[in-house]
């Protein structure tokens, strides 16, 4: 097993965020609970690895999270005309259970591979 040169920031979206994903779309706001019942629905985004502490962590979120809440609005809904308010970092905070790893291992013999979206 092999430490890779990661570290990991977890996101698992709360009710605010589904509901205004209903806003967006207007439809029906999907239901956190229910949701985790079917499924984890937490994404896993990797991160530089010489972050050194948690106070260091929140910094470099607040300057990144940005292409973060893109990637969980185009999972969940289409952002094509809609989307235009810029969210502040503490907006985007109250949406979403926020954590950080800072130890990321491999365990797989062969090497990881990317997949175009």
């Amino acid at each position: 097993m092999q430490p890779i040169n990661r570290s990991a920031v977890i996101i698992t979206a709360k009710q605010a965020f589904f509901d205004k994903i209903a806003e967006l779309s207007g439809e029906e706001a999907m239901k956190e609970n229910e949701l985790n019942e079917k499924m984890d629905a937490s994404t896993v985004y990797l991160i530089p690895n010489d972050i050194p502490d948690q106070d260091s962590f929140w910094d470099y979120l607040k300057r990144n999270y940005i292409p973060i809440l893109l990637a969980e609005f185009e999972s969940w809904y289409n952002l094509s005309q809609d989307w235009t308010k810029r969210v502040t970092f503490k907006e985007f905070k109250s949406w979403f259970t926020i954590s950080y790893q800072s130890m990321i291992f491999d365990i797989l013999e062969n090497g990881l591979e990317h997949e175009d979206y």
